[in-house]
């Protein structure tokens, strides 16, 4: 029986592993977006604030919810590029 368990493990597709990789550095950017030392004025952003500067980012559209130079620290700046 744990042999059929075995041989029943399915391989991503490198299409799947590459979506999987967009989504996932997509995802770590807009939690590290959303840490209060990310912003100058020291509060949390919304998640779906981030999740738009994150995806935008990744996918190199150049769209921000906020003025990236005023609302966030230089370290952050560095991040999105």
């Amino acid at each position: 029986m744990p042999e059929e368990n075995i041989r029943r493990k399915r391989r991503l597709s490198s299409f799947q592993i590459i979506i999987l990789g967009f989504a996932g550095v997509i995802l770590l950017g807009a939690l590290l977006l959303m840490l209060p030392i990310s912003t100058t004025a020291g509060c949390v952003t919304p998640f779906n604030e981030t999740l738009f500067t994150g995806t935008s980012a990744v996918c190199v559209t150049g769209l921000v919810g906020k003025d990236t130079g005023l609302a966030l620290r230089h370290i952050c700046s560095c991040l999105l590029m």
